[in-house]
């Protein structure tokens, strides 16, 4: 099977043993709120830690049990009648919305950085009715001037999964936002837990872009999507929603396909690869 390579190129990854987790309260292991059960309760805090929730419907949970580690999460929801989606937020922390909760992070310009962070869904046992949705991460240039540097969106799995990706601050960043927030056609509640953000280091040369056996490419688009699978397990779905939610593109696949991405117009798409055992990937495209 073909593999993508980068050729003679220096690929920058994350060394989480020696970087400094840049977020306060990263666990949200000093949350108070006990979960509620079925009916949301009438007051929940709106700051912990250098956290901040926007449109509060009970961020930061107590419960050691449910937590990935420590003894709290954060829960952020969508209710698609009080609280519709909007991708960019404007300024996210005065602006009406969904719910969301954020940090503001002092950065380098022109870096490279990671952000880990573990996800799931809270599948009704937060709020009765509140199922799986999309927990979307947001990165945005609070100084000099706000500006939207990055977003990703990720399915959110019935059990804790770790997901990551990076972004590049500006030439003149030395500021920035990262948001947590969630949509979905229904009543949507996602969870997030151990939160990392750490500067990128350099670690030698990456021989290929496959991630958990799974290439996508190429990126920008063309009008042919490549979608590759080196360690087949059954059958595998891969879906493209466009910024609106929209499912635009579906294929069904065991080792490799191609979509044709041609009638699709200029702009940002997510894509989700899933098999029986759950995500594979999720991802971020562009087209041009």
């Amino acid at each position: 099977m073909t593999k993508l390579f980068f050729t003679l190129s220096i690929f920058l990854v994350c060394n989480f043993s020696s970087a400094q987790n840049l977020f306060v309260n990263s666990g949200f292991e000093t949350a108070t709120v006990g979960l509620p059960v079925g009916t949301p309760l009438p007051m929940y805090p709106t700051l912990l830690n250098s956290w901040t929730a926007v449109n509060v419907d009970g961020e930061y949970m107590y419960d050691p049990t449910l937590a990935n580690t420590g003894t709290g999460f954060l829960s952020v929801l969508q209710n698609p009648a009080n609280h519709p989606k909007t991708f960019w937020l404007g300024a996210p922390w005065i602006s009406n919305g969904y719910d969301r909760a954020m940090q503001f992070v002092s950065v380098t310009a022109s870096t490279v950085y990671q952000l880990k962070c573990w996800i799931r869904s809270g599948n009704s046992m937060r709020y009765a009715g509140y199922g799986s949705g999309r927990l979307l991460i947001q990165i945005e240039q609070v100084s000099p001037g706000f500006i939207a540097i990055d977003s990703v969106s990720f399915y959110t799995p019935l059990s804790w999964q770790q997901t990551s990706f990076t972004f590049t601050t500006g030439a003149t960043t030395n500021s920035i936002t990262v948001l947590f927030s969630c949509y979905g056609t229904n009543a949507v509640d996602a969870w997030v837990d151990d939160v990392e953000l750490k500067v990128a280091q350099p670690d030698g040369i990456q021989e290929n872009s496959e991630e958990h056996g799974v290439s996508v490419f190429p990126n920008p688009l063309n009008d042919k999507l490549n979608i590759e699978i080196t360690e087949v397990n059954g059958l595998s779905t891969f879906n493209l929603y466009d910024i609106a939610n929209k499912k635009v593109s579906t294929a069904e696949f065991s080792k490799s396909t191609v979509v044709n991405t041609e009638n699709l117009t200029k702009g940002t798409y997510f894509y989700e690869i899933r098999n029986r055992k759950g995500v594979l990937k999720t991802g971020k495209l562009i087209k041009q």
